[in-house]
């Protein structure tokens, strides 16, 4: 049984040591540089990539021109060019479409998607 009355602390348990918050600020300081860090990358990395995008072209799926191609599943193509439509578009709600499958790959840039269209 303590002697003291509650209101009596010693100066070490009032709150925290100097030595406390030094390390505090230590360890905050290097948060907010290594995020700085971090940030300068990722704006380096986005303007690299803006650059490398740039003079990129803008690319049409391209059908193949053959019946016969067509028919027993060609792949289309990419083409830099607009293609010609064949006619109008058809009204809203005659086809649906369901996409199967989509892949993407990194190098080369590509991306395939097989989809399946029927008639309503």
């Amino acid at each position: 049984m303590s002697c003291r009355p509650d209101s009596e602390r010693r100066a070490g348990e009032a709150g925290t040591t100097l030595l406390e918050c030094t390390v505090a600020l230590l360890l905050f300081t290097l948060l907010v540089v290594g995020m700085s860090e971090l940030t300068s990358a990722h704006e380096q990395l986005v303007s690299s990539l803006d650059g490398w995008l740039a003079d990129d072209p803008v690319y049409f799926v391209d059908q193949p021109d053959d019946d016969m191609e067509r028919a027993i599943g060609t792949p289309a193509r990419l083409s830099e060019v607009v293609p010609v439509l064949p006619g109008p578009p058809p009204a809203p709600d005659v086809y649906s479409v369901a996409v199967v499958s989509v892949s993407g790959e990194l190098d080369p840039p590509a991306a395939v998607a097989r989809v399946v269209m029927t008639e309503n």
